[in-house]
């Protein structure tokens, strides 16, 4: 990727609202740990894929950047 392109990560994967601390306190969770972005969790689950489908390949490098293209494909299709 080149330049200052912008990366739409589709937000958290698992967002939670609101917590409660342990004095029963709420708490905005985002604030405490986010969590990984939707793009994060699709590029996972597409790396699994590919790992199990083409177990030989050994460039880490390319694996992971197709499983991030996927992921971002998957982001945009879910715009349409």
């Amino acid at each position: 990727m080149g330049g200052n392109k912008i990366i739409q990560d589709g937000g958290y994967a698992f967002p939670v609202s609101v917590a409660v601390s342990p004095s029963d306190t709420v708490v905005d969770s985002t604030q405490i740990a986010p969590g990984m972005t939707l793009r994060d969790y699709f590029a996972n689950a597409a790396m699994k894929s590919i790992l199990l489908t083409e177990p030989r390949l050994v460039e880490t490098n390319k694996v992971a950047s197709w499983a991030y293209e996927m992921a971002d494909a998957m982001i945009s299709e879910r715009k349409k």
